[in-house]
């Protein structure tokens, strides 16, 4: 009678392998929020900018294929001035991710053609910093919350597992 094989419990694993997925989990969350976090931070560390005139150079929408579906952003490209000297940013606002909703990305870009003249706002900190929108993106939110929640997760449930491990005794080959 052929043996059927199940997958290993992570009870079973050694503690060593069980501190590799530890890392692992925590490492991908906390690298997943940090890489999102700014577009929850940013609006709210914005509201001291300057706001300042600036000129659309180009603007389009960027597409991401990948699969069967595709993504969306805004491109743009755009010119602003900040204490007697010229700059130029591609930031529309913080955590300009990439969505499916190509509609409200092309009703932004109509509304930015190139020669608009619109409002930024300026990191007087770091005027190399601008965005036009301050707002924040909810697919941002949306990724960081989840990044935050899976590696939050990942670590609770391999930080049990050890403890259950050292509680019983087992020292995990």
């Amino acid at each position: 009678m052929p043996r059927t094989m199940s997958a290993p419990r992570l009870e079973d694993l050694p503690l060593g392998f069980k501190v590799m997925l530890l890392a692992v989990f925590t490492l991908f969350g906390v690298v997943g929020f940090w890489g999102t976090a700014t577009s929850i931070l940013g609006p709210v560390s914005a509201r001291s900018w300057r706001q300042t005139s600036c000129v659309i150079l180009g603007s389009g929408v960027a597409e991401s294929s990948g699969g069967r579906s595709s993504t969306y952003k805004v491109g743009i490209l755009y010119t602003y001035s900040m204490d007697g000297r010229s700059y130029q940013s591609r930031q529309y606002q913080f955590g300009n991710s990439y969505s499916g909703d190509r509609q409200g990305k092309e009703k932004i870009v109509a509304s930015l053609p190139p020669g608009t003249r619109t409002t930024c706002w300026v990191d007087p900190a770091d005027p190399s910093e601008a965005v036009i929108s301050r707002s924040f993106s909810p697919a941002s939110f949306f990724n960081s919350f989840f990044s935050l929640a899976l590696g939050a997760w990942g670590f609770a449930w391999v930080l049990q597992s050890i403890r259950e491990e050292r509680l019983s005794g087992r020292t995990g080959d």
